[in-house]
């Protein structure tokens, strides 16, 4: 397991939502856009879990659409499946109080 941190801007996909399974959990997804040499604008994905009151934060204050800047915990595993086939996924945990509004991405009388 390798840990590194990512520090993202984007917008949410999806409403954040509790998970169904586990308590204390919450997860959204949050798209941003990597330009490419030629000016080709390609959207990267991903998914985030916020625990606790990083989470209640994140599903309290954001919707489907809203921008968000924050930092997330960056954690990669690799194994072996069943067929021999190496495998890896990464995973993004927020980092508590890191989650907040892109500059001018809400009124004053709006933030916390």
């Amino acid at each position: 397991m390798t840990i590194a941190k990512l520090t993202l801007m984007g917008h949410l996909t999806r409403d954040p939502a509790k998970h169904e399974k586990v308590e204390n959990l919450t997860q959204f997804s949050v798209a941003h856009n990597i330009r490419d040499k030629e000016g080709k604008d390609t959207a990267v994905f991903f998914d985030i879990d916020a625990w606790e009151k990083a989470g209640d934060f994140v599903l309290n204050n954001f919707k489907k659409g809203d921008g968000i800047y924050l930092e997330a915990e960056v954690s990669q595993y690799a194994w072996e499946d069943e067929q021999g086939n190496k495998r890896r996924k990464e995973k993004y945990r927020l980092i508590p109080f890191t989650a907040t509004w892109p500059a001018g991405g809400r009124k004053k009388e709006e933030s916390l």
